[in-house]
């Protein structure tokens, strides 16, 4: 195959550049809150927990090279909650993992990068939902 024209119906193909001309997206789903947050990205892409105690979420499974991952974490009606995380999460500035927002329902959102055995975090704080 020499162009796009000659994909099949316009199917996507590994190793190929490509336009697109409709939204792609990963479906939100649920993660169960726990005392311990497991997180399975092969299949929870983009994920959301609320916080209902003071928790860790879990070295995840499923890391692939070049993946991103995204997880909303919301205070629960009481809020204060706090996360601490497994030793395949690093973080800039010291690898210190950021504070929660302590407002009770508020939205932050971690981002992560991952090259296939750590977990490479950022994220955004203090969202009303």
């Amino acid at each position: 195959m020499s162009g796009l024209s000659e994909l099949p119906n316009g199917v996507a193909v590994l190793g190929w550049s490509q336009e697109y001309t409709a939204s792609h997206n990963f479906k939100t789903t649920s993660l169960t809150d726990a005392p311990s947050i497991v997180w399975d990205l092969a299949s929870n892409q983009v994920a959301s927990v609320t916080l209902a105690g003071n928790r860790t979420l879990a070295n995840p499974t499923g890391m692939r090279n070049g993946g991103v991952y995204i997880l909303f974490v919301k205070q629960d009606n009481q809020g204060g909650r706090t996360l601490t995380y497994g030793s395949n999460f690093a973080w800039t500035a010291g690898n210190t993992a950021p504070t929660l927002t302590a407002t009770p329902n508020r939205l932050d959102i971690l981002t992560f990068i991952s090259d296939g055995s750590k977990m490479y975090g950022s994220g955004t704080f203090n969202y009303i939902p």
